[in-house]
């Protein structure tokens, strides 16, 4: 295991900071921006969790009424067209 290896299960685990990363990467020859984009990509990889199906879509919109629908043979204005263009991912044409 190298070095760079070491350094990078060690930011995982919390133990080393983000500014000691960059420049212990920096120290092993790494560029400015090659080691920004590795924090970058470390720290996503880090925090990426496993996609659950489900879950509630909650959308506002500023003109929304008690006459708003989600029936697309019914749409009248423009914030049902927005809300059916995210429901429907434009199935049907609204023009």
């Amino acid at each position: 295991m190298t070095g760079k290896d070491v350094l990078i299960r060690e930011f995982l685990k919390g133990k080393v900071s983000r500014r000691d990363f960059q420049n212990g990467l920096m120290g092993f020859g790494l560029s400015a921006v090659a080691a920004a984009a590795l924090v970058d990509s470390t720290v996503r990889q880090a925090k990426a969790d496993e996609p659950v199906t489900g879950g509630r879509l909650r959308a506002a919109f500023t003109s929304s009424g008690a006459g708003d629908t989600l029936d697309p043979t019914l749409i009248v204005g423009g914030a049902d067209i927005g809300r059916a263009g995210l429901l429907y991912n434009r199935l049907i044409d609204y023009i």
